[in-house]
């Protein structure tokens, strides 16, 4: 039970935090394009491992969930995770939302990458029609959002609206930040790979890490490998405990932390996710979720 209480903690943080961070504007104000010229490679891990679950009973789960929650999808790729001995460990599988046009993985970073580039502008235009709009309401007396902001009784009140200006920056801005996380036309499902772990720890209305910060790391990891490098492995316990390997062309390889951005040698690794938990519960529990995955996906089938 503990265990249970555990994951769901960890995934309730996990959804909270992901919310927090795409409406958070000083968080995503500091974006900019990447100096790395960056065509990220997918991260490779063994697939010889015990109690594994069949690929095609993965993707068909993926699949399922996906389309129960967003309708029509399409499968973009998938990306591999691995544990502390680089065996796969689990996989997200990615799918553009709708009928629009598909996508490569190196067509959807540089979106991102562009949409970086241009964010920081858009943020800036933002600002000033919301100044301007400040201005407004400190000359004349207006109802915002359901209260005024002067005497209730001033016969000068109006109901405050926005100006084009304030409504078109607002909208850029925001179509802005969906391209950035993908939640335009992206959803991502993680589904461990193995038998004793949760199936399905999260899902997520937009792109995972790989193509929201992957190029955010490989720049990090130029500036100590040099600008030749390959993701080799991402290492992952759970949504928010990733690290990524990368190597340069004399071999040397560095660990850097998803979401810290903190380097380490590679083999650091091994302090780094020694003596933690991946995606588990109580075993019963495990086993009961596996079982009920199994008998939906049939049940939707019929």
């Amino acid at each position: 039970m503990k265990k249970l209480r555990s994951y769901l903690i960890m995934k309730i943080a996990f959804e909270i935090f992901l919310i927090n961070a795409l409406a958070d504007f000083n968080f995503l104000s500091t974006c900019n394009a990447y100096s790395y010229d960056c065509s990220l490679n997918l991260p490779v891990a063994s697939s010889n491992i015990s109690d594994g679950v069949p690929f095609d009973f993965l993707e068909k789960a993926a699949l399922w969930k996906a389309t129960r929650k967003w309708g029509d999808v399409n499968l973009v790729t998938s990306i591999n995770y691995c544990d502390i001995n680089k065996q796969l460990i689990a996989m997200h599988f990615i799918f553009q939302i709708g009928n629009n046009n598909s996508k490569t993985i190196d067509e959807i970073v540089i979106d991102i990458n562009n949409a970086r580039a241009s964010y920081p502008e858009l943020y800036e235009r933002f600002l000033q029609a919301k100044d301007k709009e400040n201005e407004i309401l400190k000359n004349k007396r207006y109802f915002v959002n359901g209260s005024c902001n002067g005497n209730d009784n001033d016969p000068q009140i109006a109901v405050f609206k926005h100006t084009d200006e304030y409504l078109k920056a607002y909208d850029d801005l925001e179509n802005i930040k969906n391209v950035m996380s993908g939640s335009s036309y992206y959803g991502s499902v993680l589904i461990t790979t193995r038998y004793d772990m949760i199936p399905i720890p999260a899902t997520l209305h937009g792109l995972p890490v790989f193509f929201t910060k992957g190029c955010r790391l490989a720049d990090v990891a130029s500036k100590k490998l040099g600008s030749d490098i390959k993701l080799n492995h991402i290492y992952m316990l759970g949504p928010l405990d990733q690290w990524y390997e990368f190597t340069n062309i004399s071999g040397r390889m560095i660990i850097v932390d998803a979401f810290k951005e903190d380097i380490y040698e590679s083999d650091d690794i091994v302090n780094l996710m020694a003596d933690k938990n991946y995606m588990t519960a109580d075993p019963d529990i495990v086993k009961a979720k596996w079982k009920k995955l199994e008998n939906d996906i049939i049940g939707d089938l019929k």
